[in-house]
C-alpha cells in the first residue's frame, strides 16, 4: 500500500507541475505557497459571491413575503370596512321599509312622533336622529327635534332627496352636517320614499341618519397609524366620506390621476399610489354591494411598503458586513495554514522523488500536525505496507476464487434444481398411475428416491456457495446429520476417521436446515485443520433434561437440551486464543481459512436460544458443545408419493409464470388435476399481458429468477394492479439480493425447488386461504 501510495503522489505531484507552470518537478520549490494562496483566496472570493447571492436572494424572497402580507393586511382592513358598511345599509333598509308599513299616514304628525320615537329607541343600531319630509322637502314628523337654528329648513337640494323622489326607491346618501346634535358631525343619511297605495306616487320620504364616527369602519381606522385615511366614493368621483379633512373634500370628486388606485376598473384591488394630499399609501379598495360606492383604505408608505424596503437594505448591509468580515478573516487564516502546507509538500515531494528518509518537523496540533505526523509514520512503515500490499493482494485472489467457485456451484444447483423439478413431479404422475406391487412402481419409487437424494446434493452445493435462503424451521438432528455425513466425511479426507454417535430419542430443534448444514460443515472443517497429521473427529447428539440443580454445571438453564457435540484429537487452543474463540479472523492462520465458522456458529445458535461451550487445552484436542432448546413431538415425516389432499379447497384461478418448459407443465398439471384453473406462461411480460386482459387470477405463482422481467418485478406489478391477489414465490437459485428486490424474505410466500407436487399443493392452498382470510377481514 505505502508503494502504491508514493506512486500516486509522484503521479499526482509531477501532472500538477507540468500542467500549470512546466517546471520540473526536482525545481518546483518556491512560489508553490504562492500557489496555494491564490486558490485558497478564488475559494474564499467564490464563497463569499455565493454567499452575498444568497443573502440577495434570501432577502429579496422576506421583502416579498413582507409587502404580500402587507399588502394582504390592506385588502383585509378595506374588505372589513367595506362588510360593515354594506351591513349598516342593510339593517338601515329592514327598518325603514318596516317603518314606512307602519306608518299609516305622513300628516299624523302627533301618532308618526310617538311610532318614531319608539322605534329610534329599541332600534338595533343608534341613529341620530329618524324623520319623515313632505314632497317639498320639509320636516313632517321627526324623533328627535333639530337645533334651534335648524328648524324650517329644507331639504329639497339634497341629492338624496331628490334621488329617492325621482327612483321611488331606497337611496343612501352622502355624509352631511346633524341639524339633530349639537356639535354638528357628520352623518349618513338613508332615504325611503312612500308611496300611496292610491295613486302611486310619493306622498312623504322615510330618512335616518347615522352618525360617521359610529360605523365600524372608522372605529378600525382610528387604530391604524397616523396619515392612514379612509374615504368612499360614488360612481362619479364623489367623496361620500372621507376620515381625514371631511369638510373639504366630503361633496367634491376625487381628483382623477393614474396613480391613485381608484381609477382601476376592478371588485378589489391593492397597490402603491400617492393622492391629490401629495402622501404616498398603500391603497387597498373595494366595491360595496348594497350602495354604488367604492372604499378605500390608504396606509402610509412610511410605515408598510418603505419600512419593508428599508429592512431589505438593512438585510443586504448586514448580510454584506458579515460576509466582508468573514472574507477578512479567511484571509488572514491563509498564511497560517499555508505555512505548515508548504513544509509538508516539500517533504512529499523529496519523498515521492526518492529520499525516503525525508520527514518533516512540524510539531503542531491541529489537522495540520497530525497530517504531518501520519505521514512520517507511513515513511517509517513503508517496507511493512509493501510487505502487507502483498499479502493482501493473494488473499484477495483466494477471495476472487472462492467467490467464483461459490457463483459456479450455485449456477449448477439453479438448472440442476430445474431438472429435479421435473423429474419428481413427473415420477409422482407416473407413480399416481402404476398399480400396487408392480415391478414398474418400484422402479418409479426407486427413481424418485435418487431424485430427492439428488435434491439434497444440491442444497448442500447451495450450503457450500452460502446462496440459500434463511428458513427456521422444525428439524430432527439426526435426520439433519445423516443427511450431510457422507459431506463431511469427504471433507475430513482419509487420515481423518469419523464417528457419529447419535441419541434414539426424539431431537427436534427450530433452525434453517441450510445453516444447520453449514455450521456442521464449519465445525468438521474446525476439526481437519486442528488434525494436520490426522486424527479422530466425533459427532453425537445427546438429549437431555436438565433440572436447576445441574443448571450451572452445564453452564446453561433448567431444560430440555439437544446438546450437539463435535470432538477432535487435534492440537487444542492455548488460553488466550480460546478467550477470544467466538471473535472473527482471529483463530485462523493464513492460508488456513476464514476464521468465521465458529462466529457464525455463534450467532446462528444464540438466534435459537441456545449457547455454545468450548472445551480445549494444547495438546488435548476440542470438544465444542451446543446447546439447542429440544421441540417435543415432531415426528419425522416419510417419503410422499403422489398428490395428496391438503384438506377442503375450492377451486382457483392461477397465473403460473416460468420459463423453464419442464417445470411449468409439471406444475400446471398438477394444480389442474387439483382442482384449479392454471393459465401458464413462459415469462413475465406473458404474465403481464395475461391480468392486462381482464382475465381475473387469485393467486401469481412465479419463478423468482426469469429472462427480462423478474418474478420479484412482476409481483410488484401484480400487487399494484391487484392488490388482493395472493403471490408464491419458488426459485430453484434463491440469491438474496436479486430475490429480494424490495421484498423481505419474511413478507414472502416461497416454495425451494425441487419440490414435490404435495409441497406445491400444500403452499398454493396455504397461500389461498391467507388471501381469503384477508378479503373476508378487510
Amino acid at each position: 500500500m505505502g508503494f502504491a501510495i508514493e506512486l500516486s503522489t509522484r503521479r499526482l505531484y509531477n501532472r500538477d507541475v507540468s500542467i500549470r507552470t512546466g517546471i520540473p518537478p526536482g525545481l518546483r520549490r518556491a512560489g508553490q505557497s504562492t500557489s496555494l494562496r491564490q486558490r485558497f483566496r478564488r475559494i474564499i472570493v467564490a464563497l463569499a459571491v455565493g454567499l452575498v447571492l444568497v443573502a440577495v436572494a434570501r432577502a429579496l424572497e422576506r421583502h416579498r413575503a413582507e409587502e404580500k402580507a402587507l399588502k394582504a393586511r390592506a385588502l383585509d382592513l378595506a374588505v372589513s370596512a367595506t362588510s360593515s358598511l354594506d351591513a349598516t345599509i342593510s339593517e338601515t333598509h329592514i327598518l325603514l321599509t318596516t317603518l314606512s308599513a307602519l306608518i299609516v299616514s305622513p300628516f299624523d304628525t302627533v301618532a308618526n312622533y310617538s311610532t318614531l320615537a319608539s322605534l329610534d329607541r329599541r332600534a338595533p343600531m343608534r341613529f341620530t336622529n329618524i324623520w319623515i319630509l313632505d314632497t317639498a322637502g320639509f320636516t313632517l314628523s321627526t324623533a328627535r327635534q333639530p337645533r334651534k337654528n335648524a328648524k324650517g329648513v329644507s331639504f329639497a337640494d339634497r341629492p338624496y332627496f331628490r334621488e329617492a323622489l325621482r327612483t321611488k326607491a331606497f337611496t343612501v346618501g352622502r355624509s352631511y352636517r346633524s341639524l339633530t346634535v349639537a356639535s354638528a358631525p357628520y352623518v349618513l343619511v338613508f332615504a325611503m320614499p312612500m308611496i300611496d297605495r292610491r295613486t302611486s306616487l310619493v306622498s312623504a320620504i322615510l330618512l335616518a341618519s347615522v352618525l360617521v364616527d359610529s360605523l365600524e369602519a372608522v372605529k378600525a381606522w382610528r387604530s391604524l397609524p397616523d396619515g392612514a385615511v379612509l374615504t368612499a366614493l360614488d360612481t362619479t368621483g364623489t367623496v361620500v366620506f372621507r376620515t381625514v379633512d371631511p369638510d373639504h373634500w366630503v361633496g367634491r370628486q376625487f381628483p382623477k390621476d393614474r396613480s391613485v388606485i381608484h381609477d382601476v376598473p376592478l371588485e378589489e384591488s391593492v397597490d402603491e399610489g400617492t393622492a391629490a394630499d401629495g402622501v404616498s399609501r398603500l391603497v387597498a379598495f373595494r366595491r360595496t354591494k348594497n350602495a354604488p360606492w367604492t372604499v378605500y383604505v390608504g396606509i402610509p408608505s412610511r410605515y408598510t411598503l418603505d419600512a419593508a424596503r428599508w429592512q431589505f437594505v438593512q438585510d443586504i448591509l448586514v448580510a454584506s458586513l458579515l460576509i466582508a468580515l468573514v472574507s477578512w478573516l479567511g484571509f488572514r487564516l491563509i498564511g497560517r495554514v499555508v505555512q505548515p502546507i508548504e513544509s509538508l509538500t516539500a517533504a512529499a515531494v523529496a519523498y515521492a522523488e526518492g529520499d525516503l528518509s525525508r520527514r518533516t518537523t512540524i510539531t503542531t496540533n491541529d489537522e495540520v500536525g497530525q497530517l504531518a505526523t501520519a505521514f512520517n509514520h507511513l515513511a517509517d512503515t513503508v517496507v511493512d505496507r509493501t510487505a502487507a500490499l502483498a499479502r493482501s493482494q493473494e488473499q484477495l485472489s483466494h477471495s476472487q476464487k472462492m467467490d467464483a467457485l461459490g457463483l459456479f456451484a450455485g449456477g449448477i444447483a439453479h438448472d440442476f434444481n430445474n431438472y429435479l423439478t421435473a423429474i419428481i413431479g413427473n415420477a409422482e404422475f407416473a407413480l399416481s398411475e402404476l398399480d400396487e406391487g408392480s415391478r414398474a412402481r418400484e422402479d418409479m419409487t426407486e427413481v424418485l428416491r435418487s431424485a430427492q437424494s439428488a435434491a439434497q446434493l444440491t442444497r448442500q452445493i447451495l450450503v457450500f456457495s452460502r446462496k440459500q435462503v434463511v428458513q427456521p424451521q422444525l428439524l430432527e438432528l439426526r435426520d439433519v446429520i445423516e443427511g450431510i455425513s457422507k459431506l463431511i466425511e469427504r471433507l475430513l479426507g482419509d487420515t481423518t476417521r469419523m464417528s457419529i454417535v447419535l441419541d434414539p430419542a426424539p431431537s427436534a430443534v427450530r433452525l434453517d436446515r441450510s445453516q444447520l448444514e453449514q455450521m456442521l460443515v464449519n465445525l468438521a472443517a474446525n476439526a481437519r485443520d486442528a488434525m494436520p497429521n490426522g486424527g479422530e473427529f466425533r459427532l453425537s447428539t445427546t438429549v437431555r433434561t436438565i433440572d436447576a440443580s445441574d443448571a450451572a454445571l452445564h453452564g446453561t438453564i433448567a431444560g430440555d437440551w439437544v446438546v450437539l457435540s463435535a470432538q477432535d484429537t487435534g492440537v487444542g487452543m492455548p488460553a488466550e486464543v480460546k478467550a477470544r474463540v467466538f471473535e472473527p479472523f482471529t483463530t485462523k492462520e493464513r492460508g488456513h481459512g476464514t476464521g468465521l465458522g465458529l462466529a457464525l456458529a455463534y450467532g446462528l445458535v444464540e438466534q435459537a436460544g441456545g449457547h455454545i461451550l468450548i472445551d480445549s487445552a494444547p495438546g488435548r484436542g476440542t470438544t465444542v458443545a451446543v446447546y439447542l432448546p429440544n421441540i417435543r413431538d415432531v415426528a419425522s415425516r416419510p417419503l410422499k408419493v403422489g398428490v395428496h389432499p391438503v384438506g377442503k379447497l375450492t377451486s382457483a384461478r392461477i397465473l403460473l409464470a416460468e420459463d423453464d418448459t419442464a417445470v411449468r407443465l409439471t406444475a400446471a398439471r398438477a394444480l389442474t388435476q387439483a382442482g384449479h384453473v392454471v393459465q401458464a406462461c413462459l415469462d413475465g411480460e406473458t404474465a403481464l399481458r395475461a391480468l392486462e386482459g381482464g382475465a381475473e387470477f387469485d393467486l401469481l405463482l412465479t419463478d423468482v429468477m426469469m429472462p427480462g422481467m423478474t418474478g420479484t418485478r412482476l409481483a410488484q406489478e401484480v400487487r399494484a394492479r391487484r392488490p388482493g391477489m395472493g403471490v408464491l414465490f419458488m426459485s430453484g437459485f434463491p440469491d438474496d439480493q436479486k430475490m429480494l428486490d424490495g421484498l423481505t424474505v419474511s413478507s414472502v410466500a416461497f416454495l425451494a425447488k425441487p419440490f414435490q407436487l404435495d409441497d406445491l399443493l400444500r403452499a398454493v392452498h396455504r397461500e389461498l386461504e391467507a388471501v381469503r382470510s384477508a378479503r373476508s377481514n378487510g
